[in-house]
């Protein structure tokens, strides 16, 4: 009995273990583990900033086969100043990074502590060619060190900002999915924080697609091979067991609810979005109007949007006036009214507060701008 079940052990290892053994262990060599995007000859290299926009920033970049250096400098004449550095590949219009999960990044930093990275991605049915911004952007703000610093950037701490859905007439809660398949660029650029006025220099010294499955993932697939082979021993010895099967469970169609949050969430903001301009609009009149809870609504423009309520409803309002002063003729008085400021004092404050000019001060500047490039206030675009 003792040579039978000896026999069946090394005849169920032989069979069964040390092959699947062995297909994890190739399947652990070739299974790609990165791909390089920096420094990789299949990867160009594009710096941009906002004198597209009519800014004045500026950015250089220089590289080895070893490192990336770039330099880059904001200046304060345009509303919001940018300027980054693009990767993409030469070989193709896209990356497919669909058996990869994270984004595998070493640089440091001089200047302020923080840079900003997007991975773009290309949106069948939505993305254009040739218009940057219908890509899908997918962003991620680092807190950067002096000295080199491996940052391991799981994908699915990106987030696609509001601003991306606003500037494409997208609700917010029409949630777009990257596809990792088609991944355009890779890019590092400023963020909000950063100080125009001041050199900002960023040293990369590797930039990857990778996953972290390694070893472990492998050792668990090996173990449930063994399982695996510890049943088929089992099996081999004839060894009869009793399994009580639990009833199946019935068939039916799942029901669609999105979180309770996104309904509420977007019942406010669509509120908002119609009674900015109401002077005595508080909490309250917006808690009865959508019927979401007095104490709630101010937690979810938090989650979603980082703003206290005043502050977004502000940032509304502001938005408004800025259209209005730049294309129509009302006195200031008229718009501060018109937006939901009873008080214009008030308004002119929290308008300089926020654009570093007067009203006043903003509508020159529009005419002037207007003026040197031609364009008629109607033409006037803004830019999110």
């Amino acid at each position: 009995m003792i040579r039978r079940i000896s026999v069946l052990i090394f005849t169920t290892t032989v069979a069964i273990v040390l092959p699947l053994t062995a297909a994890v262990y190739v399947l652990y060599r070739i299974y790609p583990r990165s791909m390089a995007v920096y420094p990789d000859a299949g990867s160009g290299i594009s710096a941009y900033s906002d004198t597209q926009d009519g800014g004045s920033s500026t950015i250089n970049y220089t590289e080895t086969d070893s490192l990336l250096r770039f330099e880059y400098l904001l200046a304060a004449d345009v509303k919001q100043s940018y300027a980054g550095l693009a990767l993409y590949s030469i070989n193709a219009d896209h990356w497919d990074v669909s058996k990869f999960n994270r984004l595998f990044v070493t640089l440091k930093k001089t200047g302020n502590d923080h840079l900003r990275l997007f991975i773009k991605s290309f949106i069948d049915g939505f993305s254009r060619p040739g218009n940057y911004m219908t890509l899908l952007f997918s962003e991620k703000d680092i807190q950067t060190k002096e000295d080199f610093f491996d940052y391991d950037l799981p994908f699915k701490s990106f987030s696609t900002p509001e601003w991306w859905y606003t500037n494409n007439n997208l609700p917010f809660s029409d949630r777009k999915k990257v596809d990792l398949k088609r991944i355009t660029s890779v890019e590092l650029a400023n963020t909000a924080s950063c100080v125009p006025g001041m050199v900002q220099q960023v040293y990369v010294k590797k930039i990857e697609f990778a996953n972290r499955y390694g070893i472990p993932y492998f050792l668990a697939l090996a173990a449930g091979i063994a399982g695996y082979g510890f049943l088929a021993f089992l099996f081999f010895s004839k060894k009869t067991w009793t399994v009580k099967t639990s009833p199946k469970d019935p068939q039916y169609t799942r029901l669609i609810l999105s979180n309770n949050s996104e309904e509420e969430y977007g019942k406010v903001v669509a509120f908002l979005a119609d009674a900015f301009h109401e002077s005595d609009l508080t909490i309250d009149k917006v808690a009865k109007a959508t019927g979401v809870s007095i104490y709630k609504i101010p937690i979810l423009i938090k989650n979603q949007t980082n703003r206290s309520f005043k502050e977004y409803l502000n940032s509304i309002r502001l938005m408004e006036a800025q259209r209005l002063l730049s294309e129509t003729d009302r006195q200031i008085i008229e718009i501060s009214f018109a937006v939901g400021y009873n008080n214009v004092s008030h308004f002119n404050r929290i308008f300089k507060k926020k654009n570093g000019k007067t009203p006043r001060q903003f509508r020159e500047q529009s005419i002037d701008s207007c003026n040197d490039s031609g364009y008629s206030r109607s033409n006037i675009k803004k830019r999110f």
